[in-house]
């Protein structure tokens, strides 16, 4: 099971252009109940 979510990071101009990073954040869970790992995220641009 997972889900999704968007993160923008931003910077100051440069050259009169902002720097911006947009990116999509998959939200996964582990559904075993003996596993230590509840919620991992992953990036992917």
């Amino acid at each position: 099971m997972h889900s999704t979510y968007g993160r923008r990071l931003a910077d100051t101009p440069v050259g009169g252009q902002p720097g911006l990073v947009e990116l999509t954040v998959r939200r996964l869970f582990c559904e075993n109940t003996g596993c230590g790992i509840r919620l991992s995220n992953r990036s992917r641009g």
